[in-house]
């Protein structure tokens, strides 16, 4: 038998509500970005074939080595 929520209890699923819509809005703009990038990549490789080696190149030289080392499995 279950009884009706306390006054704490629907303060706690209004703030699960509201977190879910956040994760659901936020989940939407990541899926946006990705895709942005992706489409970024696909011009990119279209119009200049060697711009992920160039970048390579030109992080390794101008970035702090932590961050080339972090950035470079994702080119």
């Amino acid at each position: 038998m279950t009884t009706e929520p306390t006054m704490k209890q629907w303060t706690l699923l209004a703030e699960l509500a509201r977190s879910v819509l956040a994760l659901a809005r936020a989940e939407a703009a990541w899926t946006r970005a990705l895709v942005q990038v992706q489409d970024a990549e696909a011009a990119l490789d279209r119009s200049w074939p060697g711009w992920r080696d160039w970048l390579r190149a030109w992080l390794a030289e101008k970035a702090e080595p932590d961050r080339v080392r972090q950035c470079l499995p994702m080119l």
